[in-house]
């Protein structure tokens, strides 16, 4: 059960601030998106940390806070329960530290993206309508009658 109605109308724009400020880090989000996260949290009921996530795990990632959906989903159960203390969340007690700016998600992750192989070269048009051997692709024009 999500937090209650008394409870959720009860959230100010500070203490929403706060939260994502303690939990994300001081500098992890710029003043607009700060309080553009803030009027989403304020508008929209959230029963759990999923909703959480539904609304604000893009910035989160953009941030640099969330590497994926996984830690994002972690992240905002520690939110969650930040903002909700009664609705019987739990936060993990331990410090939160966001991966370092400037690495993508492969290089701040152990594990592999995806499951096929890496690009070894840029995908082309060319190569896509080149068959290989010399064979050309029979791609028709959908406009030409």
């Amino acid at each position: 059960a999500g937090p209650s109605l008394a409870t959720w109308m009860a959230l100010d724009a500070a203490a929403i601030q706060r939260a994502f400020r303690d939990v994300c880090g001081e500098d992890s989000f710029d003043a607009d998106t700060l309080a553009f996260i803030t009027s989403t949290v304020e508008e929209e009921p959230l029963d759990d940390s999923q909703a959480l996530w539904d609304v604000v795990g893009a910035f989160l990632e953009d941030a640099g806070v969330a590497a994926n959906e996984t830690a994002g989903l972690e992240l905002c159960g520690r939110l969650f329960a930040r903002l909700f203390p009664d609705s019987g969340a739990t936060a993990k007690k331990e410090a939160f530290s966001p991966p370092a700016r400037g690495k993508t998600q492969a290089e701040s992750s152990s594990k592999p993206m995806g499951t096929g192989a890496a690009l070894e070269k840029p995908i082309t048009l060319s190569s896509l309508l080149n068959a290989g051997d010399g064979v050309k692709a029979n791609f028709a024009d959908a406009w030409s009658v």
